[in-house]
């Protein structure tokens, strides 16, 4: 381990079997695969996420704005909880796999979701109201998963042959 790779980490959770990290106490940045950034976390403007991180998790009430085209091309998998900012078009770019977990409500607007979204997975409590018409990028195949009693009627109305709706 090399003092130039720690970074702080408060806490350290499982979830759909990874490790994630919380900014806090020192860990080497990289020996792991997943971070997540709460509300307390450092700035996410000064940080580089390290290639070999994959999954991040924003956590309830993390509350910056993340940059266009903040992560590398090496984080393929995003979960996103209650978080108080809305996401900007740009700042999910190059991701693949994106959940939508309880207590997200901030509008999906079009350009938000990137055009490399291969899986979304949307909580069953999830407001679908939240998108529009063109919040779902028509580029590639893209499954949506869902659980009851989630409305997945707003996607089946839309005119995209590439959306596979999948119950969970």
């Amino acid at each position: 381990m090399h003092m130039n790779n720690l970074i702080p980490v408060s806490d350290s959770f499982n979830y759909n079997g990874q490790t994630y990290y919380t900014i806090g106490n020192y860990v080497d940045i990289y020996e792991i695969s997943s971070i997540a950034f709460g509300p307390n976390t450092i700035d996410i403007k000064s940080f580089s996420i390290p290639s070999n991180i994959k999954h991040v998790i924003l956590l309830d009430e993390f509350n910056q704005e993340i940059p266009k085209d903040y992560f590398p091309n090496t984080v393929t998998t995003i979960t996103i909880n209650n978080i108080s900012k809305p996401l900007a078009i740009g700042s999910l770019s190059n991701i693949k796999n994106v959940y939508l977990n309880d207590g997200f409500n901030h509008p999906i607007e079009s350009g938000i979701l990137p055009t490399t979204i291969q899986k979304l997975f949307l909580s069953s409590n999830l407001n679908c109201k939240l998108f529009s018409s063109n919040s779902i990028p028509d580029s590639r195949p893209l499954e949506i998963f869902y659980s009851e009693p989630f409305n997945h009627s707003f996607f089946n109305n839309l005119k995209n042959n590439n959306i596979k709706l999948v119950k969970q």
